[in-house]
């Protein structure tokens, strides 16, 4: 529906973690990305990740199976995206702007230091699954 109604330039379904995708639709598109809000959290993911002792954060910034939708709609789109979305009770979250030039994300502040934060726990350099890195490991 998203596809025909609103005129989505590009999609991309969340399994590697949103920004591992989030990084693919950018090098596909040519774009770069402005981050200026986080996924949302919720309140069964703060729980699950207080009992495994893990950081939210991680879940959120890092690898993850997500199965959410990612993509882009011009601005011209937007109104009619939150429409569809609210007429079938979707949620939705508008993360932030793609932007011209080479295709890297950027975040804004409060995004940032909570980017910071998972990747210093993680210590991961793609921010997502890496396929064919974490195959090559286990076969040598």
């Amino acid at each position: 529906a998203l596809m025909d109604a609103c005129d989505v330039s590009a999609m991309i379904d969340v399994s590697d973690g949103w920004r591992a995708d989030l990084g693919h639709l950018c090098r596909a598109s040519h774009l770069g990305a402005a981050v200026e809000l986080a996924p949302p959290r919720t309140r069964a993911m703060e729980e699950a990740a207080e009992f495994l002792g893990v950081p939210v954060d991680h879940w959120i910034f890092g690898p993850s199976d997500d199965y959410e939708l990612l993509f882009t709609v011009p601005p011209s789109g937007w109104t009619r995206v939150e429409q569809l979305c609210a007429s079938l009770a979707i949620p939705l979250t508008r993360l932030g702007t793609m932007i011209p030039g080479s295709p890297e994300i950027t975040f804004a502040a409060p995004v940032d230091a909570a980017v910071q934060s998972a990747d210093a726990q993680r210590r991961r350099g793609s921010g997502g699954w890496d396929h064919f890195g974490s195959e090559r490991s286990r076969s040598r």
